[in-house]
């Protein structure tokens, strides 16, 4: 089997590319997030305040995924603890952010439950994966690719959803 140096180096440049892309969406949000902040800051709105910072909690641990992956590593538990961290705080926030109630009357409820899953899916397979780089690092670094692009994807598509939105909004 490969050291975990020689493993990690060979995605560094794709990881690299993908936290600048993170940082970049990231700050997108905040400015995003400071134009319409009088919406979001309503007590109406509350839910979108929530969309945003599952939104910001998303481009966080892409950020930390992406960042611990250009450190050099040595041994396997350098990639596979970060992996597993990232995953339960993500989790974490992804549950406590969905527990509040949603208006099923609200035309954008559909939009905000997808949002919720898809990160809650993304999560669930970082804890998973992680503990798989016990004994499969080189297969579950492939494997990882699958829930960061879909934090990825639920990030982008949850910035350009709250944007619309709130677009929309009087």
């Amino acid at each position: 089997m490969p050291h975990i140096t020689a493993i990690t180096k060979d995605w560094q440049l794709f990881y690299g590319a993908l936290c600048g892309v993170s940082a970049t969406l990231m700050g997108l949000l905040f400015v995003s997030i400071a134009l319409h902040s009088n919406q979001i800051h309503d007590e109406e709105n509350s839910h979108f305040l929530r969309l945003s910072r599952l939104t910001f909690s998303n481009y966080l641990m892409l950020l930390v995924l992406t960042l611990q992956m250009l450190v050099p590593m040595k041994v396997t538990v350098q990639l596979l603890l970060p992996t597993i961290v990232a995953g339960l705080i993500g989790l974490f926030w992804t549950i406590r952010l969905r527990n509040v109630a949603l208006d099923k009357t609200d035309p954008n409820a559909n939009f905000l439950r997808r949002s919720y899953t898809m990160s809650f899916i993304s999560y669930v397979m970082l804890i998973a994966l992680g503990t798989l780089m016990t004994s499969q690092v080189e297969m579950a670094l492939y494997l990882l690719l699958t829930p960061i692009l879909m934090l990825v994807i639920s990030s982008v598509r949850n910035s350009w959803g709250l944007l619309m939105i709130l677009r929309l909004k009087p």
